[in-house]
């Protein structure tokens, strides 16, 4: 009655540990699915858990990811064909599995393997990067610690908590520590702390003038130099950085991730199609001028931000940049986690000092012949559709920055049929700029309630990059495409004192900010808007006419509306593969599958071997180092466990040691280990005689 109690209890005991089990894997199975689909941005609920397919729906959450990271991080994923209207049920199947991995991992009862579903997230977040809402790091954090208890950790309730909110500790600690690095340093992020600005000023170097930043007391250039510069045919040029397009009354910021990516496919067409954004310029030279001298330039960067890749407006040629991706078609993306120290591209003689006379002779080119020319035609269809996004993207204008420039300037005049004269609005800035304004490097910070901009066209006083921010937003206010710029300057003295190879030393002092403004049909073009630096640098003759009627006149009627679409590219972004490739996807995915696994079968085999190891250590402490008797005792114990069948003799000094008083000497215990030795060898001889008959009978 009492062995079938015994038995009843023992069943009962282990039904109960098994629910717990279940319910724990649950839990922590279920946490780390909804931390995943909080990372990875995907969509899933009961009403849509068997929609789609499996192969389909792998494709589509791969899709979904690829456009989540390049809408967020400009991170670019090979999209493929195949995807279907839902991924709920491939997801529902990865649910699964997680939930049978973790059962698998709290019934091993060995902790470490816990980490398989915390080491993801940690790496999602640094590398992607990715992140989870808080509440489902703190759920994740409680499910690890219920598990813990369930494995009935060593150490019970406080060990499993110090665990469980250790984990959770470091995955928010990861977390935060990747925000510096969370979107690439071309896009202001707001979530963006100063501790980590500093140390990535630290790891790539400081921005001398600061992206555009109204913020700053005075305008600090450190000492030394920014870049080394090596020209093929020396000669002066604007290299441009940073450039901004959106603004914020504060300070600047490049495009968005967002708009960069949705352009993308755009971007890499006409890029497909020989049209570059970054070096729009040499295209209408090819046709303004009989010959186009090249001049191979080599960047090393001495002490300018590494994230920046610094280029000319005559870029002709990528050469060691044609690797990195271009965001918004002018802006060279070094990516996450890295910087260019040294670079190498073509550009061609410098057009921006005789841009308006460029601008005269392509379009006079284009209209002589009295027919249109295919090969311009060709590049105005481009140029058409690169002309949409830049109006689209750098006329625009917040609200409070208009009314602030309608009560300082005046109207922005009849833009019905189109912006303001070019020549007109550039002398109309200037004017203005130069007559009000007063050139300062020490303004001091803008007074509280009032923004940069407030500030700087009521106190009348800045350096460049208040002239370059006012001059931008006001040449938007008349309607015409402008960005701010920083880089520096590369002037003809400075070409003049290149060493015997073409190098120039640029110094930190030539850094600069300008405004650049977008010429229809030409491309961005750099202008001085700071009376300080007038003469620095070559400027085109602004005499010669650029007015929008002399530029368009009859243009139209000879090259009509570039209407054509233009076929898109097959792209990193916007992958054609088909099904081959979605397999390529669930190969990828069945292997994480099987990795896992794999590492839960691996936790058991080092568990077992751990355990095994543990326990011959701690049988051989108990039976060579505890006094004799409870060593004796213990061998026999041991014997009986194995059965190992000992002979009277051994059996009698067992029961003594175990059962009573008497003593048991050091000659006794080695007695019995001399006898565990020899019915240890007895066993496995039986063992291997046994396994000959067998053979010998098969």
């Amino acid at each position: 009655m009492d062995t079938l109690l015994f038995l009843r209890q023992k069943k009962n005991q282990k039904t109960r540990t098994e629910v717990w089990n279940i319910i724990a894997a649950l839990l922590l199975g279920s946490s780390s699915f909804a931390i995943l689909l909080s990372q990875l941005k995907l969509n899933w609920g009961f009403g849509s858990m068997f929609s789609g397919g499996l192969i389909s729906g792998l494709v589509s959450a791969w899709n979904s990811l690829a456009d989540t990271l390049g809408n967020t991080e400009y991170l670019i994923l090979t999209k493929f064909e195949g995807a279907g209207e839902s991924y709920g049920f491939f997801l529902t199947i990865l649910l699964v599995v997680l939930l049978v991995l973790a059962y698998l991992v709290i019934r091993s009862r060995f902790a470490p393997l816990l980490l398989l579903f915390t080491v993801p997230e940690i790496l999602i977040s640094l590398f992607l990067p990715l992140y989870p809402k808080m509440g489902f790091l703190v759920f994740h954090a409680a499910t690890v610690f219920f598990a813990l208890m369930v494995m009935k950790l060593k150490g019970g309730f406080f060990r499993s908590l110090s665990i469980s909110l250790l984990l959770a500790a470091l995955s928010l600690f990861l977390v935060l520590a990747a925000l510096p690095e969370r979107t690439s340093f071309t896009e202001s992020d707001e979530g963006m702390t100063k501790a980590g600005e500093k140390v990535m000023d630290l790891i790539y170097g400081k921005d001398d003038l600061g992206h555009g930043s109204l913020l700053n007391e005075e305008r600090k250039i450190r000492s030394g130099d920014a870049l080394l510069v090596t020209m093929s045919d020396p000669q002066e040029m604007y290299l441009k950085g940073f450039i901004g397009e959106n603004f914020n009354g504060n300070e600047w910021s490049s495009l968005t991730n967002t708009t960069c990516y949705q352009a993308k496919e755009l971007m890499d067409t006409l890029k497909n199609e020989g049209f570059e954004g970054a070096g729009q310029l040499v295209k209408p030279a090819g046709f303004a001028y009989e010959t186009l001298p090249g001049n191979e330039i080599t960047v090393r960067n001495s002490g300018a931000d590494r994230r920046i890749v610094f280029v000319p407006y005559d870029l002709k040629e990528d050469g060691s940049l044609e690797q990195l991706e271009q965001k918004g078609g002018s802006i060279f993306d070094t990516g996450k986690f890295k910087g260019q120290q040294t670079y190498t591209y073509t550009a061609v003689q410098n057009q921006e000092d005789h841009w308006t006379d460029l601008t005269a002779r392509f379009f006079t080119i284009a209209l002589g012949s009295g027919e249109a020319d295919p090969d311009i035609s060709d590049y105005l269809r481009r140029e058409s559709y690169y002309n949409e996004f830049v109006y689209e993207n750098d006329t625009n204008l917040g609200r409070a920055e208009r009314k602030l420039l309608a009560e300082t300037i005046g109207s922005a005049g009849d833009q019905s049929k189109g912006h303001m004269d070019y020549k007109l609005a550039i002398e109309t800035i200037r004017t203005y700029l130069e007559d009000n304004f007063i050139y300062t490097e020490d303004p001091g910070k803008p007074e509280k309630g009032k923004s940069g901009l407030e500030q700087f066209l009521e106190s009348h006083k800045g350096y460049d990059v208040h002239y370059a921010t006012a001059a931008t937003l006001m040449f938007r206010y008349y309607g015409i495409p402008a960005r701010y710029v920083e880089g520096y300057l590369i002037t003809d003295a400075d070409a003049r004192s290149a060493t015997e190879n073409g190098t120039v030393v640029v110094p930190r002092s030539r850094a600069h900010a300008w405004t650049e403004i977008y010429i229809d049909g030409v491309g961005y073009v750099p202008l001085e808007v700071t009376p300080e630096f007038y003469g620095i640098m070559k400027e085109a003759d602004l005499s010669i006419g650029i007015s929008n009627e002399s530029l368009m006149r009859n243009f139209e009627e000879l090259y009509g509306n570039q209407t054509e679409e233009p076929e898109p590219e097959t792209s990193k972004a916007n992958g054609n593969q088909g099904g081959s490739e979605a397999l390529k996807i669930l190969w990828i995915v069945l292997a994480a599958i099987a990795g896992a696994g794999l590492l839960v079968l691996l936790g058991f085999l080092l568990k077992a071997a751990l355990t095994a190891i543990a326990a011959y250590f701690a049988r051989k402490k108990l039976f060579e180092k505890s006094d004799p008797k409870t060593a004796v005792s213990a061998i026999y114990g041991y014997m009986e466990e194995k059965e190992l069948s000992p002979g009277p003799e051994i059996v009698a000094l067992g029961n003594t040691a175990a059962y009573s008083r008497k003593r048991i000497s050091e000659k006794q215990r080695r007695k019995m280990l001399a006898a565990l030795k020899e019915l240890q060898k007895m066993k496995r001889t039986r063992k291997e005689t046994g396994k000959r008959l067998l053979h010998g009978k098969a």
